[in-house]
Formats: C-alpha cells, structure tokens, sequence
C-alpha cells in the first residue's frame, strides 16, 4: 500500500504564511499519521519506509492467504479515508490521504558500506503501485491491476475500471464490509494469537541487545547514534536547524534497479562524504529512484556548507552522467530553517527533516528535469560568483504560490579560485602574532637552522587568510617570491592537486596551455641545467611527456621517488633567480589532498617557508599521517589566532562596509551579541545582513566620503541576529560533543547567567563529576565564562542561538523544570525563614523585626520575575498568576509601588479568574492608599497577618483612609514633600512630586482606576 497525504504542501505553506513554527507543523502531522498508523498496525500492516508525508506499507502474503489479504487492504484503506478524509488543521488547510495498492514480489536492497547503510524497498509490486499511485486523487484508493485481480466479494463493491488494468474503488457496499467481518472473525477464532504479532518486525527493540548493536548501527543517522551513546533523552535531536537540502532524482535504463543501487550509493557518497553531507535517505516508491541528502545537520554543520552542497551536487551530476545505467539526472537544492528530528508514529518513526524548504527542493527536482536547480535563498548565499548561476524559467509548482527566482548551477571551473582573494584595506590586529611570522621567516632564510613550515590556526572566521595576505606582502617587500594558493573541498580526494598547482606556478606554466607549448618552454627554460635530465620524473605532476634520461630509466621504483623529492627542492632553489627566497602560502591546508602532503616536506629547502592557514579538524581519517608528522615537528612553527580585540570592532565594520562613519547604535549592537573576542567574518556577515535587508544605509557626502546610517524607522536594538551569523553560532555549537552541545541547548533555557548546580539539576541523568567535567570543558572552549562567581555564555548571541534549536515543546518542559527547580531552591526554604519571621514570637526589636522581613521579602523579589517568566514561557498561566500576585504582594511589602503597579497590570492582561480577580484588587487598593502615606505613616505601620508565605499584609482599613488624609492636612510632612509651613493644598504635594511627574501621576491614576471601577 501506497498512501499519500494530499494538502500536506499547501498546510507548510500556510503555517509558515503564519509564522506558527515548524514544529507546530511537525506535530499537526505526527497526528495525522499517527491516526493512519494505528489504523495500519491495527490491520497487521507494517510501515517499512517514509518519503515525507508519503508512507509505503506492507503485508506478508502467501498463495493460500493472498486474496483475503488484498481483502484486509481494501478494509485498512477504507477505515483511512472513514477517519483521516478531509481532516481540518488549525491553519483551515484540510488534509486528506490517496491509496494505491498492488500485490506482487518485493526487494529489499542493502546498499552502503561499512559506516553507513540503508535499505531500499523495490520490486514488481513497488512499480505497479507507483503506476497505480499517478491514477489518485485525494480521497481515492485504486488498486493495480495484480490486486484488482484478487480482490474478494468485487461484486459486492462498485469500481470504476482506469487504464492498464488498475480499478478504482468508488463505493464500498455495507455487504461487503459484514462478509469480511464475519471471515476476518472466523480466522481469529481459528488463530486467536495471531493478532498484531505480523505487524511487529523482528529487529524490534534489538538495538538494546549488545550483540546486533554493531549490525544496526550503520542503519542508524550519526546524530541519533550519538545521543544513544551519550545516554541522552531523543527529544534532545528535534530541533529547528537552518540547512540545505538536496533531492536528487535519477530516471534508469532499466527496471531492475537492485543490480545499480549499490553502485550508485558508491557514486553519490564518496562525494556527500567529501562535502560534509549526510545521505537521509534512499527511496523508490515516490518519485522513483531517489536520494535525500542534507548539509548542515548535527555534526555535519559548516560554514559554507550551501556552497559545498552545490559543489557537492555538481560533482554527483557529472559523475552520473557518464554511467549507462542512468538516463536522466535531476537535482533540487534549497536552503532554510527546517524542523529535524524524529517523525511519525510511536512504533514506526524515524529521524528526518520537514518543512516548506524540503518540499520545495523535490519540486525543483521534478519540475526542472535533467537540470540542478537551486532557490533564490541558495543563489545568494553560497558564496559562489553569479557567474555560476544561470535564471531558469518560472513554473508552477504544486502547493507554492510564489517560490521566487529559481536558478541552474553550473560547476566552477578547475583552475579557478586556486589564489587567496586579495583586498584593499590593511589588517587589524594580530600584530603580535604578524611580527612572530615574520621573524621565523627571516630566521628561515638567513641561517642552517630553520623553520620550515609556519602553521596559522583559528576557528573560521577569525582571520587566518587575512594574516596569509599580510605575510605574504611583508615577504614582497623583502624581495622574497611569494607562491599563493588556497585548498578547497572540491580537490580535497584528487590526488597531487595541490602539488600540482606549486610546482606549476614555481615553473610558471600558468599562462601556457597545450602540453606541447609547455614542453618546450621547460626544454628552454633549463637548457643550460642537468635538471632538464630529470624533469621527465614531474611528468604526471605538470601534464608533460618529457623524455627521460637513461639515469632516470634504470632507477627502481624507490629511488625514482627519492630523485623526484630532491628534483622539487632543486626546482625551487634554481627558479629564484634574485629574489632572496621563496614563500608558498597555502589557504585552508586542512583541505589539501593526502598525496600532496607527501610532496611539501620538498618544497621547504633552507631558502623556502612553507605558510599555512588551518582550520577546525574534523574527521581525523581525513588527513594524511604526515600532515599530523608536519604539525608536530619542531619545525614548524604555530601561531594561533584567538580573535580581535573589543576596540577593532569599529574600524572593522568600516572596512567591512567600505565606509569612513558608521552609527554607534551599530557598534553597541555587535559589541552586545559578541562580548569578549570578536570573529571579523561574523561581523561582516552581519552587517552585510543587515545592509541587503535595507535596515542600513549608506550615503555619499560632499567630500567623496561614505556614511553609514540607520534606514528610518528601524530599531537595531530589536533585531534578530541575522542567519548569516546564526549560521557560524550553530556551526561553533555543532562542533561540540553532544554531552557539551546537551548542556549549552539546556542553559540558553536559564539565561546568559546560571550556577553549576542548577545545569546538574536540569542534566539528571548525568553524574556530579561528569556534569564538572562538561562545565571544565566548555570553560576551555570559551563557550562558558566564570564571572562573579557564575557562569555564563561567552556571547548572548549564542545563548539566542543555542535556545533558537529547541522547539516549542522542548522549551515549554525545560522552562517548567527550571521553575519548579526555582521554586524547591528559594521558595520553600524562603517560606521556611518567613513563617519564623511573622509568626514566631520574639524579643528583638520591632525595628530588627521588620529589617529581617524586608530582606526575607527582597531576596524573594529577585526570584518572582524568574519564576514568572519561566511559568509564562511554560504556558502554564495559573502559576504565572500566582507569582504575579505574591511578586505585587512582596513590591508592597518594601514600598516598591511602582513595580507592584507593573505586576498588577501584568496580571490583569491574563485574564484572572473571579477568585484571584478580588484578590489583585485588594493588592491594587493597597498600593493606591500608600500612596497618600507619609514615610513615617509608612514605617509606622504594623505587620497585621501573613496571608502568603514571603511577605506581610499591610492593608489600610477603609475607615483609616480619613484618619490619614487628616492626619496630612494637620501636621506638615517631612523627608519629601515640601518644605513648608502650611498643609499641601494639592495632590502633588500630597504624595510628594512635582507636577513635571508625569509618568508617577500616570501610573496613580491606573491603580486609582482600578480599584475605584470595582467599588463601583
């Protein structure tokens, strides 16, 4: 069986038209299947793959039971559509559901390798369900023409007969659905035990079991293996995450697809692995045979990840295209915030991504054949040039009303981008570690003892090919030749291409093309040297046929390496001609192919510095033995880049914007997202944002000179940190182990401030010493700070961020643990100390007596606004009621008027019931009446009963209120009101303002009104 959801496109549309959340979407559709499901395990059908909102499920059938199987089909397919027809979402979209079903053999095809595996469902009876599917239509079920031919009791349903055989099922008869009941009841009288048990596979529940652990791993995605292996709760891994999606489709020669399968995974992962993606999914009952990869998930996050996913894509494209099993490739890449985690019914689910961008890229997919198309969102921000992207056509896509420009990527050529890019304004910072450089360099080219390698590390962002420039100019200056290049993913598994590109430009053979030209120019070039006998060994290195000397022919295998090691040293003392030596810098070296490494050792002779800009690391396998060998020696030399100082941000943002004045409200607004060191690629992502966005300006004055401004209207203290950012935040936090990435999710709940005990209460399953060691480690990383005896995040843009990948239900359950957490930590104990404080007689002093409840009352007044907030965020109004009550109550209690005001306001917009509605009125009445107090009518003032636990009542009797207002007019006041002989005269000289008070008179006047419209 074959079901799909229809209006499941135009439901994302509408929720994300509303901005309601993934999430939100998320569940609207796990009730729905869920509802499908359970009618499908009811009648002993078995889930066995997801395509979205499409679900294939099968049953086991033999000769003797196939026709009443088809017959419990029919029956699973015609409860559907009684429970799940038009199904109203909140958002007005009505879901419904179409059912295809044929009868047949299936495959099961295992395809992957050892880290990774999946499972493809084929065969006879998938392609005559998929054929059967094209006939549906929301509310249908059509059988193919294998399951119309078995079909029991047809006379007792009406079916419209369609083409090749399949029929639909327009109306089925009360008669056949009591026949089916009473033979589906003898079959359990006959076999009681036999209910449910088919639908429950045998690999159920084996992954607990030690010994399948290693069998089932590799058919599990790595983030959900990760928090198994952690220990951690699976609601941890849903989460809203921006990625990119990428759908591919691929149209065979043949219908047979088990015998390619594998090959194809071959194709298509080495290059997903390559590019940091991750395969979610093979499937072939869909759309046909396709895969479902995904760049930027939990442990796969990258700051380019959008370009590499393009790159990526490319690749696949032209690697599949010379295959002869495929007749078309067609690829769909978009980019956006999806919701990932695990989808679908209790018993039947997996880990996946929904959301509007997904369906957009399988609509690309199939609506833009042969082709790799991508969204506008993605054009924009791979970092790519324009010139790669080409404008496609506008079409209809289905269940998308405007989906914007839609274009085709073409891949990037060879030879291009082999350079760091240059730039115009110097560098800021990083003198220090410039100067260090540069000593080492000098030291290399005027001594034995020398450095041979200098390594630049850093996180990305930091600064690190900026650093390679400034180097780079410093060694011109000295007259030293500088060779630039920088790595990339794309040439990370082609074997020598960095090599290549070196001893290329050492040769200068960048200008010449044909193999004959650079035969010549070599032959030319080293005429009056014996190298020319040995430059037939570089051969395959500069694409050359050069004929070798009869020394070179009769060396063995090791000792033609070791020439061609002393020949590259040779190359590059013998090419300097006046220039004092040779630097070679190399960009983003983590990226260079494992062969080259073998080379670089040679490059770095006494007269030649080897520069090179690594980044984060992340899969060991990928580099080269010797490249750790490299970083370890101790010759080279390693910098470290830890980020600009606070007082460049300015100056940098200038330069970023190309700008001679720039807003302060811009520089507060970064310097507040980003405390400590900055990243300058973050802050040039950011304003870059916040310019494309029209939320800045820039103007030309007079003088030539450029003026950056805030666009009118715009508030830059209330924007969002813009994607591009969030973007380098996610990636920072993906970086980190999934017990450290837990706890950062965790305490972004709290706050930028929070105590180790409380992130070991809200960490349960963890122990004291490992909650510690978790604590240490994010210290080291610099993503915690300790001040003032607390811990923090180093940046309250990442605490947005970190809380940002948590769904609604998740911060809704978090946000209520913290709260109780408040409440069993101060509360409890507060009232312990409180009930001593009113209630228990004692000999101190009236005076003592009142200082130890006023401090009681204001320590409590520190927690109410927490508890507050975290009950509001929990959804759980009655509490958040309870604490504004006792919060205004507390405000009182030390003469806070103002603040109890704020909390009686608040409360009021809640919609308290009648019960609590009296009680904030008296609370109101309260604050109004002390506002005629004097200030030693205030302290005169005696603990009458304590009615809530933390602070006391100090309710003014409505027959004192006279008694008061006398005592005013009689005796002249002191401490703030005016200096005078005579009683004040007005209202303002009552409570002991000026009449240019306004907002104090204001917030009079609301409680005023308050109390005296419920008198009335």
């Amino acid at each position: 069986m074959f079901l799909d959801v229809s209006g499941f496109t135009a439901c994302c549309e509408e929720y994300q038209r509303r901005n309601l959340g993934v999430d939100t979407l998320m569940k609207t559709l796990n009730n729905y299947l869920g509802r499908i499901e359970d009618v499908v395990l009811d009648a002993d059908g078995d889930v066995v793959e997801f395509a979205g909102d499409a679900l294939l499920v099968l049953w086991q059938a033999t000769t003797e039971t196939k026709n009443s199987i088809v017959g419990k089909v029919v029956k699973c397919a015609h409860e559907i559509h009684r429970r799940c027809h038009d199904w109203k979402t909140e958002v007005g979209v009505v879901l419904g559901v179409k059912v295809a079903i044929s009868y047949g053999a299936v495959s099961i095809t295992y395809v992957g390798n050892l880290k990774s595996q999946h499972f493809v469902t084929g065969g006879t009876a998938v392609i005559e369900v998929n054929k059967a599917e094209k006939h549906c239509q929301k509310g249908y079920t059509v059988l193919a023409k294998s399951a119309f031919k078995l079909c029991p009791w047809k006379d007792l349903i009406r079916f419209e007969l369609l083409d090749e055989g399949s029929a639909r099922v327009k109306l089925v008869k009360k008669a056949w659905l009591t026949k089916y009941e009473e033979e589906d009841s003898q079959e359990n009288v006959e076999s009681p035990k036999r209910k449910r048990k088919q639908s429950i596979r045998d690999t159920a529940g084996l992954f607990r079991r030690s010994s399948y652990k290693n069998k089932l791993r590799p058919f599990i995605a790595p983030p959900v293996i990760q928090k198994i292996e952690d220990d951690q709760p699976l609601d941890y891994l849903c989460e809203m995450r921006e990625v990119t999606i990428v759908f591919i489709n691929l149209v065979l020669q043949t219908d047979d697809h088990t015998s390619c399968l594998q090959e194809l995974y071959n194709t298509i992962g080495a290059s997903v692995v390559q590019f940091q993606g991750m395969i979610n999914k093979i499937f072939e009952f869909d759309k046909g045979t396709s895969f479902l990869i995904i760049f930027g998930l939990p442990g796969f996050k990258h700051e380019n990840e959008i370009g590499h996913a393009l790159q990526c894509s490319s690749k696949i494209q032209q690697s599949l295209k010379i295959m002869s099993a495929i007749k078309q490739v067609s690829i769909g890449v978009t980019t956006g915030k999806v919701f990932c985690g695990v989808v679908g019914h209790p018993s039947r689910h997996e880990y996946t991504v929904i959301g509007p961008r997904v369906n957009m890229a399988a609509r690309l997919m199939m609506n833009y054949p042969s082709k790799l198309s991508c969204d506008e969102s993605t054009c924009t921000r791979s970092k790519i040039q324009m010139s790669h992207f080409e404008d496609l056509p506008a079409v209809t896509l289905k269940g998308m009303e405007n989906p914007g420009k839609i274009f085709e990527f073409h891949e990037v050529a060879k030879d291009e981008d082999t350079g760091i890019t240059a730039t115009e304004h110097p560098l800021l910072g990083y003198k220090t570690e410039v100067e260090e450089c540069i000593c080492a360099i000098s030291d290399t080219m005027n001594s034995t003892e020398h450095v041979r390698f200098v390594i630049v590390k850093g996180e990305p962002g930091f600064g690190k090919s900026r650093v390679l420039l400034t180097l780079a100019d410093e060694a011109r200056k000295a007259n030293i030749r500088v060779i630039n290049h920088s790595a990339n993913l794309s040439h990370a598994c082609t074997p020598y291409y960095t090599a290549s590109h070196i001893v290329k430009s050492i040769l200068e053979l960048g200008k010449v093309e044909s193999q004959e030209e650079k035969e010549k120019y070599l032959q030319e070039k080293f005429k009056t040297s014996d190298i020319i006998k040995f430059l037939g060994l570089l051969n395959n290195l500069i694409g050359v046929q050069l004929p070798c000397d009869d020394t070179v022919g009769n060396m063995s295998t090791g000792d033609r390496t070791k020439a061609m090691h002393r020949l590259l040293g040779r190359i590059v003392a013998e090419t300097q001609g006046d220039y004092e030596g040779t630097v070679v810098t190399i960009d983003d070296a983590h990226q260079i192919d494992k062969d080259s490494w073998q080379l670089l050792s040679n490059f770095a002779i006494r007269s030649c510095v080897i520069i090179m800009a690594v980044g984060p690391i992340r899969d060991e396998d990928q580099i080269a033995d010797i490249a750790r060998k490299v970083m370890k020696s101790q010759n080279t030399y390693i910098v470290t880049l830890k980020g600009l100082q606070s007082d460049t941000l300015e100056p940098l943002i200038c330069q970023c914007l190309d700008v001679n004045e720039i807003p302060q409200d811009l520089v507060n607004l970064l310097r507040s997202n980003m405390k400590g060191k900055i990243n300058p690629s973050w802050v040039k992502q950011c304003v870059l944002s916040l310019l494309h966005t029209d939320q800045l300006q820039l103007t030309e004055q007079e003088d030539g000179s450029k003026v950056c401004t805030v666009a009118k209207g715009v508030k830059l203290r209330e924007l969002e940190i813009p994607e591009s950012l969030r973007g380098c935040l996610i990636a920072l936090i993906d970086r980190l182990p999934v017990t450290e990435r837990t706890m950062v999710k965790l305490a972004s709940v709290i706050g930028t401030t929070f105590s180790a005990d409380t992130l070991g209460h809200l960490l349960q399953n963890l122990t004291t010493s490992k909650v510690q060691q978790t604590i240490g480690n994010l210290l080291s990383s610099g993503v915690f700070v300790f001040r003032s005896m607390m811990l923090r995040f180093e940046s309250t843009s990442l605490q947005e961020t970190a809380y940002s990948l948590l769904i609604d239900k998740q911060r809704r359950k978090l946000h209520e643990t913290y709260a109780s957490y408040l409440e069993s930590q101060y509360f409890e104990q507060s009232t312990i100390r409180t009930r001593r404080s009113f209630f228990k007689k004692k000999t101190a002093s009236p005076t003592t007596e009142n200082r130890n409840v006023t401090n009681d009352v204001r320590t409590l007044q520190s927690i109410f606004p927490q508890l507050i907030t975290h009950w509001r965020k929990a959804n759980n109004t009655a509490k958040a009621l309870e604490y504004l009550i006792k919060a205004a109550e507390s405000a009182v209690a030390v003469n806070n008027m103002m603040q109890a005001i704020s909390y009686i306001l608040q409360a009021k917009e809640l919609d308290p019931p009648p019960s609590l509605q009296d009680e904030i009125d008296q609370i109101a009445a309260r604050a109004t009446m002390s506002l005629f107090s004097t200030r030693k009518r205030r302290f005169d003032v005696k603990v009458q009963t304590a009615k809530w636990k933390v602070s006391a009542k100090k309710k003014l009797d409505e027959n004192k209120v006279e008694e008061v207002m006398e005592k005013i007019q009689a005796e002249p006041p002191k401490g703030n009101w005016r200096r005078t002989k005579e009683a004040p005269t007005n209202i303002y000289q009552a409570i002991g303002i000026v009449p240019t008070t306004t907002i104090f008179l204001t917030m009079y006047l609301i409680c005023l009104y308050i109390y005296f419209s419920r008198v009335m």
